[in-house]
């Protein structure tokens, strides 16, 4: 024991301390090693995450912009399909108002037991013609459509069949408007109405003008439903009383 205590002990007191020195150092290099390794790690994970985060944006952007820009094309293609269906009864209703001004509209008597009615148009002025007591309500209607024929549309270029059926004349017109999908006011575009007291004059098929309850020298006012007579007007008639019939 003494041997050890005072002689061996002191030898090796020295290199005991540094070598336990030494391994505590060795120990906080290696946590600190470990430290620096977790926080590289860590390090690279969260620019992992901010680098996926950012292309994730990336293309949720990119699939935003597409389907906006798909929704787009197709809003384009549903508004020009709407364009071109527009158009195409646009063309088919300037056809059929030709058709009417040619074949269905009677001329205009000269004495007699006649009906004088006066018409006051959206955008025209006012139209005043007399119409055979036998003349019927799709007669009035068929003339207060042809005054919203363009200027540009003379009565020679008006088509001889109607556009649509095989049977012409009064009835084929009525029988094709009752095949209608659309009401018939819808199909017209317009109604009519007495000015005061206001009544309107519905039309109806196989129904005279006496029918329809209408008097010599009654005004009537056109009303537009869907567009019909924003354009310019080929009127045969002055607005006043000292008027000209289309004959004229």
């Amino acid at each position: 024991m003494t041997h050890l205590e005072q002689q061996l002990l002191p030898r090796v007191t020295p290199f005991l301390t540094r070598h336990k020195a030494q391994l505590k150092e060795r120990e906080r290099d290696r946590q600190l090693r470990e430290q620096q390794d977790r926080a590289y790690q860590d390090s690279q994970r969260r620019d992992r995450e901010r680098i996926e985060a950012r292309r994730r944006a990336e293309r949720e952007e990119a699939e935003h912009v597409r389907r906006e820009e798909d929704a787009r094309r197709e809003e384009d293609r549903r508004i020009q399909a709407e364009r071109e269906r527009q158009e195409s009864i646009n063309r088919l209703r300037s056809q059929w108002r030709q058709w009417m001004r040619r074949s269905v509209i009677p001329p205009e008597p000269r004495g007699g037991n006649n009906i004088r009615l006066a018409i006051r148009l959206p955008l025209s002025g006012r139209v005043v013609r007399s119409f055979p007591s036998t003349s019927t309500v799709t007669a009035l209607y068929a003339f207060a459509d042809s005054q919203t024929i363009p200027s540009t549309m003379q009565p020679q270029d008006d088509p001889e069949d109607p556009p649509a059926g095989s049977q012409g004349g009064i009835e084929g017109l009525e029988k094709y408007i009752q095949s209608q999908i659309q009401d018939p006011e819808s199909w017209w575009g317009f109604k009519l109405a007495l000015s005061y007291p206001r009544r309107e004059v519905k039309w109806s098929a196989h129904t005279s003008l006496a029918e329809a309850g209408l008097k010599n020298g009654e005004q009537l006012i056109m009303e537009v439903t869907n567009g019909v007579g924003n354009g310019s007007c080929s009127l045969g008639h002055r607005s006043d009383d000292e008027y000209e019939s289309e004959s004229d």
